[in-house]
């Protein structure tokens, strides 16, 4: 393959066939795949939507219980990877050089008012010599518009170097999703400047070349240049100030609530303390029985636990702001709803028990995990307080009791027996 090749996600090295063995193929719960259709030529994406839902209804059926609360959705690759919270934060920043631009457009158009009131005599005579308003007019347009090509010329060029500077500073996670290395300024792109740059320099000279390709050239001429400014370009140019104002003004409370923003995340209360944690990410081979995956880990807590410098040794399913996802829907105790997909969702991991120790995550409520916590015993949970406030508004979740939409028998609910500060779920 080529050396970047990405699929669909990520760059892996090398890949290799997907063997199923039979207890892989039967397994219709714990099974995890990513999915990736291409298209057939004229087939849209609806279609094929509407074809994939119904093979799922039928799965859907013929496994009720590993199916229960679980939905499908199909998307285009392209949505997949570009979330909507990264696709509203694209679109804010285009609003934003939008802006930018325009401030500098509606800049340039009162300096050629400006301008233009010092050559009005110059004008006039062109004028006077036969030259008609269209022509006036297009003279006028074209300085403007060479004016902003000039500008979009030097923006291009300081581009390639920004390009280049932005591929070599690109995190490495950044990386993994594209190829960085083909990042650049391409024909579109210059394309795209000279169009911009066009329109740009119409924007700005359209309202001072018309202004002045009509003036009077009699009138124009009796007048001494240093009194040419009237009072109705004054309004033409109070009305632009107007406009540049509240267009800086707009960008300006948005740039203080982003600073804001940014120093509550950079300066707030940081339970984690991410500077003293290490994490690393394990895998262990399916083959495995779940006796020997309970041992594997005692020992390997037992063997970190001993390491000189190292604290407290927690094991979690994921950990907070990693790529890990598992979305579970709940059934809460007294609180069941009509309908599947009318249920509360939240996120489910296993921990082991010093994990929110090892994460600084305080205890509000309740206890933490104990040694008789084990297989066997009363299923317990421990909750996020804002899980607490929207599944129990105004009440304690010590006691409470909810199990996840799969496990549909009485003895399958969890004892909400503590509630901390912090935690993933």
């Amino acid at each position: 393959m080529p050396a970047r090749t990405t699929f669909p996600l990520g760059a892996p090295s090398f890949w290799v066939p997907l063997a199923m063995n039979q207890q892989m193929r039967s397994e219709h719960q714990q099974l995890s795949l990513h999915a990736v259709g291409r298209l057939k030529d004229g087939v849209s994406l609806e279609q094929a939507r509407g074809e994939v839902e119904g093979i799922w209804n039928a799965i859907a059926k013929a496994y009720p219980r590993a199916n229960a609360g679980r939905s499908m959705q199909i998307v285009g690759l392209r949505d997949s990877i570009v979330l909507d919270y990264n696709r509203q934060f694209a679109l804010l920043l285009m609003g934003v050089v939008g802006f930018v631009l325009l401030i500098a457009c509606t800049n340039i158009a009162t300096l050629q008012f400006a301008r233009a009131s010092v050559r009005q005599q110059e004008i006039a005579i062109h004028a006077a010599l036969g030259a008609s308003r269209w022509r006036v007019l297009s003279q006028l347009l074209t300085e403007s518009i060479l004016l902003s090509l000039l500008g979009g010329a030097g923006g291009a060029i300081l581009s390639i170097f920004s390009v280049r500077l932005l591929r070599n500073t690109l995190p490495v996670d950044v990386q993994e999703f594209c190829d960085v290395s083909s990042l650049k300024i391409n024909g579109i792109a210059f394309a795209f400047t000279l169009l911009l740059a066009v329109v740009s320099g119409v924007l700005s000279g359209l309202a001072p070349a018309w202004k002045y390709s009509k003036a009077d050239p009699t009138r124009a001429l009796a007048t001494e240049s240093h009194r040419v400014a009237g009072s109705s370009n004054n309004k033409w140019r109070s009305a632009l100030v107007t406009t540049e104002i509240a267009l800086a003004l707009v960008l300006l409370i948005g740039a203080a609530l982003m600073v804001k923003g940014f120093r509550n995340l950079a300066t707030g209360p940081r339970s984690m303390e991410p500077e003293s944690l290490l994490t690393f990410h394990l895998e262990l081979p399916q083959t495995r029985l779940p006796q020997q995956v309970k041992a594997f880990e005692d020992g390997l807590l037992s063997q970190l636990s001993n390491l000189q410098g190292v604290r407290s040794v927690g094991l979690a399913s994921g950990i907070p702001y990693s790529f890990y996802e598992d979305n579970t829907a709940l059934v809460v105790e007294g609180k069941e709803a009509a309908q599947s997909d009318q249920a509360p969702v939240a996120m489910e991991e296993s921990v082991s028990s010093d994990y929110f120790r090892t994460m600084h995550i305080p205890l509000r409520q309740g206890r933490w995990f104990q040694a008789s916590d084990v297989p066997g015993s009363m299923n317990v949970a421990a909750v996020s307080e804002s899980m607490a406030r929207r599944l129990w508004p105004g009440q304690s979740a010590v006691g409470k009791r909810l199990k996840t939409a799969e496990r549909d028998n009485t003895t399958s609910w969890f004892d909400s027996g503590w509630r901390c500060g912090g935690c993933p779920a």
